[in-house]
């Protein structure tokens, strides 16, 4: 057993290192199929499954932790049944999309709001998300039971609201109970059946010795607790590991990244670390403004005794070198006009688009048209890799759900209405304005009936056949979805755009995953909310029309830039006021910071802690976008956010 540790910031080559290191052991003889690659995330995997030359050889086992998790589940399944005897009816597990068990726990969750009151201001689907990704998945992530991670808030928050707590533990356990008894499987019960079912089988972690000779681990600073005692375990088991871990990391705290426990338990590995490719990082923090970021220390970790002690980071302290933005304004809507007058003025001068990045502390439709707009007047591109649009965006989409409403009318909800229909039969039929109200006006108030195609344009006879054909098919939502993209929509309209194409399969795919959650778990499970197809079609996000490729400047949002290790020549730090800068994670009832290794339980969150946490997000934030800057930076702000409300807070605070 040989384990060794990587360390060194953003951009020291620690990736470049692990591929060294997996040639080698390639040239030494041991196949690809025996070295696992655990990555953080789909975008840290790819390249390590197409991006190496390689001769002929085996499959490359590379994935991220829960990929990893859910293929062994399906594997293994019998070993887990034989634990969990309520999920014996099922051959194999399904695991769900978060859109949809966001959906389930909601439907569990809507009949007992009232019970919140005042206290939770968030509406149902709000709170649900909160509940799942705050409380659940980072609870899985910790080792914790649903029950033991809301009885930790319930103690750190004010005694009135333990009664709530109460409620949340029981909506969570029905939840979990009546997925494994369906054979679904969610992020959060994926990590438990794996940690306390399927890991501790001696046959299996034999299986594991067996089929994995050497281990290679990157970006281990964002790994979760039940991650790391896996990768110790099977480390200790494998002839080689290599791991690699930047001490500045951990920006998935809000999600459980323990980059100090990584530190501790491979603290007797065999060191390597790599040298600093910014050794003039804190003057260019200080030059920003940032001494505060300069001086405190990059580990991001909340630690109850010492959050207040570094030199520089206590609230309110003096900032020596103060430094205003380079772009301070009133108007949101100006701050935006005025840094798309200034990246143009960039690219006028001879700078690439493609070198210049745009982060704000939130990327939605509204800055992302604005933005693009503003460029576009100036002849400058922009790619927005952050989805912002949902599914029912794209006309496409929303005529597949106009036309689910009229073949089944038992699917018709209050949406869509006689001018969503029209919109459909415009799309469809390539008609004109007026023509398109008149037909989706009569198709609407037919109800149940069709109007004749007679007094109607021609194109119609078409849809209408289709539709009076429909009304006598039993239809699942997800084979609706196919066959009216693969009977109308390509065959009356091939000229459609390959994004709007790519919706209607999203929404293929969406009504797919909520048909298998109701077939198995009964429709009623779903709540009087759902609507086929409309659910489907609101419930997703669009993924971007493009990934960036350098031809234009890029919007992104400080996560998905560093998620991504992109790098820019310039980069724009947009409304710098906001407080969205520094999301805290913290919320009415969920607090992931609670279920931290080290947590003392029983201890009270207090503002202080609040405040502690938003510090060293700004100091982790500020250090990790400046090591991805090879040039200037350029900050803007407005005094007013978009809803004309005053902004206190952000990396200016």
């Amino acid at each position: 057993m040989a384990i060794t540790l990587i360390t060194g910031p953003a951009r020291s080559g620690k990736t470049a290192a692990l591929r060294d290191r997996y040639l080698a052991w390639l040239r030494e003889g041991v196949r690809t199929d025996q070295i696992l690659i655990l990555t953080h995330g789909a975008d840290q995997t790819a390249p390590w499954l197409t991006g190496l030359d390689l001769p002929a050889t085996g499959p490359i086992e590379a994935c991220d932790f829960y990929g990893f998790i859910r293929q062994e589940l399906a594997l293994h399944w019998p070993t887990v049944q034989a634990k969990a005897a309520v999920a014996r009816q099922w051959l194999a597990p399904a695991f769900l999309p978060l859109t949809v068990e966001r959906h389930l726990l909601q439907a569990l969750l809507e009949p007992h709001h009232a019970l919140f009151g005042d206290v939770v201001k968030s509406r149902p689907e709000r709170l649900a998300l909160q509940v799942l990704t705050r409380i659940d998945r980072v609870a899985a992530g910790a080792g914790l039971g649903p029950g033991q991670a809301v009885l930790r808030m319930a103690e750190a928050d004010r005694p009135e609201k333990r009664v709530l707590y109460g409620q949340v533990a029981a909506l969570l356990d029905e939840h979990r109970s009546r997925c494994l008894q369906a054979g679904l499987l969610d992020y959060g019960l994926a990590l438990t059946l794996f940690t306390d079912g399927l890991l501790p089988e001696p046959d299996y972690r034999r299986h594991l010795q067996h089929r994995f000779r050497r281990l290679l681990v990157d970006d281990l600073d964002e790994a979760v607790p039940v991650e790391l005692d896996f990768v110790a375990a099977l480390a200790a088991a494998v002839e080689e590991a290599a791991l690699a871990l930047d001490p500045e990391g951990g920006h998935d705290l809000l999600r459980g990244a323990d980059p100090a426990g990584a530190l501790v338990r491979f603290a007797g590995a065999v060191a390597v670390s790599l040298p600093d490719p910014a050794p003039d990082l804190p003057a260019r923090l200080a030059a920003l403004g940032l001494a505060e970021a300069a001086a405190a220390q990059p580990d991001g970790i909340p630690r109850r005794s010492d959050r207040f002690e570094t030199a520089g980071c206590k609230p309110g302290a003096p900032d020596a070198a103060v430094r205003h933005p380079d772009v301070t304004v009133e108007f949101w809507g100006d701050m935006v006009a005025q840094v798309a007058g200034s990246v143009a003025d960039l690219v006028a001068s001879g700078m690439t688009p493609g070198d210049t990045a745009v982060i704000a502390p939130r990327v939605d439709n509204l800055l992302a048209t604005a933005l693009g707009r503003a460029l576009a007047e100036r002849g400058v591109p922009l790619q927005c890799p952050v989805p912002t649009r949902r599914l029912l965006d794209e006309p496409a989409v929303r005529a597949v759900v106009a036309l689910a409403g009229l073949a089944v009318p038992a699917w018709r909800a209050p949406w869509p209405s006689a001018a969503a229909v029209a919109d459909a039969a415009r799309l469809l039929l390539r008609l004109d304005p007026e023509a398109a109200a008149r037909l989706g006006e009569a198709l609407w108030q037919a109800g149940d009936g069709l109007p004749d195609p007679a007094g109607h344009p021609a194109p119609y006879r078409r849809l209408y056949a289709w539709l009076k054909a429909a009304r006598h098919r039993r239809w699942q939502t997800d084979t609706f979805v196919r066959a009216a993209l693969l009977e109308l929509l390509m065959p009356l309209r091939p000229d459609l755009p390959p994004e709007a194409l790519d919706a209607c399969r999203q929404l293929l795919r969406a009504a797919a995953d909520f048909r298998l959650a109701a077939e198995r778990l009964g429709e009623a499970a779903l709540g009087p909310a759902y609507r086929p197809l409309l659910t489907e079609a609101t419930a997703p996000l669009l993924p971007p029309k493009q990934l960036p490729d350098g031809s234009a400047v890029l919007l992104t949002t400080p996560r998905d830039f560093l998620a991504r290790r992109l790098t820019a020549a310039v980069q724009v730090w947009l409304d710098v006021t906001s407080p969205g800068w520094l999301p805290s994670g913290v919320s009415e009832l969920a607090n992931p910071h609670l279920l931290a290794p080290g947590w003392p339980e029983g201890a009270a969150w207090i503002d202080a802690e609040t405040a502690a946490v938003r510090e060293r997000a700004r100091t982790r934030t500020a250090r990790a976008l400046l090591r991805r800057c090879t040039g200037r930076v350029i900050t803007a702000a407005a005094a007013l956010s978009p809803w004309v409300q005053e902004q206190e807070g952000g990396l200016w605070a």
